[in-house]
């Protein structure tokens, strides 16, 4: 079951996390971040501390590849585009699967530019 959280105490969740050297690569992450990890553990600072260490491994790990260059976001640009936020101020993506051509990049690229869509979108949100 959800559990209810004011956005007081959800700071202070992310104090307390901060304080506590469990947030790893605290520097990259904003309090934003760390608030959706929190809310997809369910406020659990175990399980979200845990959640954000694979999660900063996971980018750590996409960035010692060479991270988004512009040259691949130019090329996967045709198969998506980004076209702002709806009404309630979610971002909307409008993916065509159809136009990706594998032969054009390989999946570890795909990979990268997704993420970096991603987290575009994450900056974007409500």
């Amino acid at each position: 079951m959800p559990v209810l959280v004011t956005a007081e105490e959800e700071l202070n969740l992310v104090k307390t996390m901060r304080s506590g050297d469990l947030v790893p690569g605290h520097a990259v992450l904003s309090d934003d971040d760390i608030i959706r990890f929190l809310r997809a553990r369910n406020y659990d600072v175990r399980r979200t501390s845990k959640l954000l260490q694979g999660h900063v491994r996971w980018l750590g790990q996409l960035e010692a590849k060479g991270g988004v260059s512009q040259a691949e976001v130019r090329l996967a640009v045709p198969t998506s585009r980004l076209l702002g936020v709806n009404a309630s101020g979610t971002p909307v993506l409008l993916m065509h699967a159809a136009k990706w051509d594998p032969d054009l990049y390989d999946l570890p690229t795909f990979e990268k530019y997704f993420v970096y869509v991603m987290q575009r979108m994450i900056r974007l949100g409500p």
